[in-house]
C-alpha cells in the first residue's frame, strides 16, 4: 500500500527573496534588514548597516582584536565604544552576546554622526 503524500500546513513566504539562490538563513536575514531589524537580535538597525549599534560595535572590536590592529587610527565604531567605555571581555569569544563589558546602556539609540 502506498503512503499518502504529505501535506504541510506551513505556507510558503512569497516575496522578492523567495526566488533567490541563497540559503534560508540568508533569506531570513534579508527579510530582517528590510523590516529594519538587526540580523542577530530584534533591535533597530543602524542606517546603512545590517546590525544594531551593539552588534556593530562588537563586530568592530572583534575585528580589531582578531587582526591585532597596530595602527593608531580608529574608526567611528571604536571611538563610540571608547566613549561609552565598552570593551571585550578577556578570554571570551567576541561572537557571544555576553562578550561586551562596560557601560553598554550608555550607547546611544541614535548615532551622533547621523542627521535624523
Amino acid at each position: 500500500m502506498k503512503k499518502p503524500k504529505r501535506t504541510y500546513s506551513r505556507k510558503l513566504i512569497k516575496d522578492e527573496f523567495t526566488a533567490l539562490k541563497v540559503s534560508r538563513q540568508r533569506k531570513w536575514q534579508l527579510r530582517r534588514v528590510k523590516a529594519g531589524l538587526c540580523t542577530k537580535c530584534s533591535d533597530p538597525i543602524v542606517p546603512g548597516e545590517e546590525l544594531c549599534i551593539k552588534h556593530r560595535i562588537l563586530q568592530a572590536l572583534a575585528h580589531r582584536q582578531r587582526w591585532n590592529s597596530p595602527h593608531k587610527y580608529k574608526g567611528k565604531w571604536i571611538k563610540l565604544a571608547e566613549s561609552a567605555n565598552v570593551r571585550l571581555k578577556n578570554g571570551v569569544s567576541p561572537w557571544k552576546d555576553s562578550a561586551l563589558v562596560g557601560n553598554i546602556g550608555a550607547l546611544p539609540l541614535r548615532l551622533p554622526w547621523t542627521a535624523e
